[in-house]
């Protein structure tokens, strides 16, 4: 498996209120294959969906106003939760998973280490004629299916999308159950209660100054991590719930 040596950082877009779950409990919580929005992707592990589970991070510093909306909230005031590559390091070696009951919560116990693989690499873009982008690489594979069943090889076929997702730059830890258990969530969790945290938290572009205000606050008092404004030259408001209510308005009447 690929050692993690980039100088860029990974960030995990959320709601405000999963990254407080996230940063208080030191558990990311991970969906089953069967639960993807891309039902695409879904049907490429139709015979393992209900044991075979991602949590997704882009790899890039910058900022991306599609993700936010689309992982964060389409009101605009979700969050990033932005890794170091050290830190990501340090947390895939340290994990330990549990089961999540169907009301969301996690059980005491943890599943046996022999149960369970951990996987993890960058996405690979493949289009249905098998030309493939894989980070800085263009790769060209003699088909799709050629290329899904290559990648089979090293358990890669669980890092696959379609080419229009590739602005993401994602990169994914996978968790691959060993026993025919099926949960549609696990969770992940990580020793990141430390001084070098190597986490920082950046608020979505619609946080007005008195929700960063609290917020940060609250985050820096008592998870021990620093909050960031959303930076931008001009002023992003977009404003889609109100707008997408007026237009549905519109349509009825």
């Amino acid at each position: 498996m690929i050692e993690l040596k980039s100088s860029t950082k990974f960030c995990h877009f959320t709601t405000v209120d999963n990254a407080r779950n996230i940063l208080s409990s030191e558990r990311f919580y991970l969906s089953s294959y069967a639960c993807m929005n891309d039902l695409a992707e879904k049907k490429l592990h139709e015979e393992e969906e209900k044991r075979v589970y991602v949590l997704s991070l882009c790899n890039s510093e910058a900022v991306n106003i599609p993700v936010f909306y689309l992982y964060g909230g389409i009101d605009g005031k979700g969050c990033r939760i932005q890794i170091t590559d050290s830190r990501l390091r340090s947390m895939i070696e340290t994990c330990r998973v549990f089961y999540v009951n169907n009301h969301g919560k996690c059980l005491k116990k943890e599943v046996p280490k022999d149960k369970y693989a951990v996987l993890y690499d960058w996405v690979y873009y493949i289009a249905s004629d098998g030309f493939c982008y894989y980070r800085d690489k263009k790769i060209k594979y003699d088909g799709f299916d050629t290329a899904i069943n290559e990648l089979k090889k090293d358990q890669l076929h669980y890092f696959v999308k379609n080419p229009i997702w590739k602005y993401e730059k994602e990169f994914r830890i996978v968790v691959k159950l060993k026993e025919d258990k099926e949960y549609t969530r696990i969770a992940l969790q990580f020793d990141i209660k430390q001084p070098e945290r190597g986490i920082t938290v950046m608020l979505g572009p619609e946080v007005s100054g008195c929700e960063f205000s609290q917020i940060s606050g609250e985050f820096s008092k008592d998870y021990g991590v620093s909050v960031q404004r959303f930076k931008s030259d001009y002023g992003i408001q977009m404003n889609l719930v109100n707008r997408n209510k007026e237009i549905l308005r519109n349509g009825e009447g």
